[in-house]
């Protein structure tokens, strides 16, 4: 069953029910179709004569060449099996494999601390302290590195130290929590004694998918009707520096949006920014100063097929069922201590879908350079992974219940060439 829907000069043709299950960081959230194109603030009109809708064109995104560098990306070096070179990421990718299960987070039934509803992201700070970001319950919850409960920041309501939509985390040094919410822009919280304040509220025009910090300037990933970037930097008390990243090029504003949202990385060593869009076969590294310096595609990728259709009238129809095909998207990217990063690729079948539970099935783990975008394959057992430092990998899941599940690694991780 179809429903057509005019939005902005599209059409829109959502299968009932046309839910994306999408995940920030490590967790899947359930969202609408409709929610995206209300990202920008497209006005809704009324559909007006059907006739005028007669597809001349049909288009089925992703396109290759429509996707920014994709005709000059080398291969991901990896092809699903373990690598068998001894390149820099092989220790790491051996690492993965013999951390060992040492904690556990989370109660089917308990205190309101001890049960987590969606958990979105997650970030250590640099005493070990845990910040848990739960959509759900809409607050950060901090844990000392014994697990202990120690406190939350934020709670529900859109007042200004409250969360309506939650999206992303992420934690300075120095203890400073940025959260990314979808309705209100980019919070700011400094530690205080035992507590956190807010600090600082940065307004968006545009709805924020991912979020990072080095060097006090923010990263933010996300995409504007007027501007062809996907990142956009800003400093820590709201004014615009610059964007960078080229968006995925498509006439339909509901296309573009949807190919363009995905993830970042801020890296220290190299100083470097990497762009994961969910949705499409490819990743970026880019300088500090966001000068495309690499692209590499996955071969093994599978895309969601968006069709578009569209009328003589310029219309576009587009129609998409998450529900009924078979594809990838780009579940995780976790900086490691020095010069790697951990991504994870989700299958989705409509089998893995229909279940229930963590929606997918199975998930391939990959080891990354930030340097040159080579990457080795590190299996497909480990769940979604948010974090890790140099002692302890941390993870989650939410079947039967929303659990996180601490590793921790037989020896420190060592900088890459050490």
């Amino acid at each position: 069953m179809s429903s057509p829907t005019e939005i902005g000069g599209m059409v829109i043709t959502y299968r009932v029910p046309a839910i994306i299950f999408e995940k920030h960081g490590g967790q899947y959230m359930c969202w609408l179709l409709l929610i995206v194109v209300l990202v920008n603030n497209i006005a809704c009109q009324s559909s007006g004569d059907e006739s005028n809708t007669s597809a001349q064109e049909r288009l089925v995104h992703p396109i290759p060449t429509a996707i920014p560098g994709f005709s000059n990306a080398s291969d991901f070096v990896t092809r699903n099996r373990p690598s068998e070179r001894k390149d820099d990421n092989w220790p790491m990718v051996q690492a993965l494999s013999m951390a060992t299960e040492t904690m556990t987070l989370g109660v089917l039934e308990g205190d309101k601390h001890q049960m987590f509803g969606q958990i979105v992201d997650i970030k250590v700070d640099g005493d070990g302290n845990l910040y848990v970001l739960d959509s759900q319950f809409r607050e950060v919850r901090v844990y000392s590195a014994d697990g202990t409960y120690l406190y939350a920041i934020g709670r529900a309501g859109q007042g200004p130290d409250e969360f309506s939509a939650p999206k992303a985390l992420d934690v300075g040094p120095s203890g400073r929590v940025i959260v990314a919410d979808r309705s209100t822009g980019i919070k700011i919280f400094e530690r205080t004694g035992d507590t956190h304040w807010l600090v600082a509220t940065v307004p968006l025009p545009f709805e924020p998918q991912d979020i990072c910090v080095e060097n006090n300037v923010l990263h933010v990933q996300g995409s504007t009707a007027d501007d062809p970037r996907a990142i956009f930097r800003f400093t820590l008390s709201g004014d615009a520096l610059s964007s960078f990243g080229t968006a995925y090029d498509a006439r339909s504003e509901l296309v573009r949006l949807a190919f363009t949202r995905g993830q970042i990385v801020c890296m220290r060593q190299p100083s470097s920014v990497m762009y994961f869009p969910s949705w499409l076969p490819v990743i970026y590294g880019y300088s500090y100063d966001g000068d495309l310096q690499w692209v590499t595609k996955d071969t093994d990728f599978e895309s969601l097929p968006v069709e578009e259709q569209i009328a003589s009238s310029g219309q576009s129809r587009v129609s998409m069922n998450v529900r009924a095909n078979t594809y990838d998207m780009v579940v995780s990217a976790v900086p490691l201590p020095e010069g790697q990063v951990i991504v994870q690729i989700a299958h989705l079948t409509p089998e893995s879908v229909a279940a229930g539970g963590d929606r997918y099935a199975e998930i391939r783990t990959h080891v990354m350079s930030a340097l040159t975008g080579e990457a080795s394959f590190a299996g497909n057992s480990l769940p979604l992974v948010y974090a890790v430092t140099a002692t302890r990998m941390y993870t989650a899941r939410q079947n039967p219940f929303p659990q996180i599940i601490i590793y921790r690694f037989p020896r420190p991780l060592e900088p890459v060439g050490v």
